[in-house]
């Protein structure tokens, strides 16, 4: 499983877990682009996998 995680002010909040990496990085990405909050995917053993900001989302989808 990888779990999503929000970043809030008192520090990482869980949001939802899925069975690929895949699916948890995009809907990571897609909440990411909707919320402009910071989110990272980590997996089983704990290990970030990835962190999305939305400074990088704009940069690499070329959104305004």
């Amino acid at each position: 499983m990888f779990t999503i995680e929000r970043k809030t002010s008192d520090g990482w909040v869980s949001v939802i877990a899925y069975k690929t990496e895949l699916r948890a990085f995009l809907m990571a990405r897609s909440q990411c682009l909707s919320t402009g909050e910071t989110y990272r995917v980590f997996d089983h053993n704990g290990d970030v996998t990835s962190e999305v900001t939305f400074a990088e989302c704009n940069r690499q989808l070329g959104a305004r």
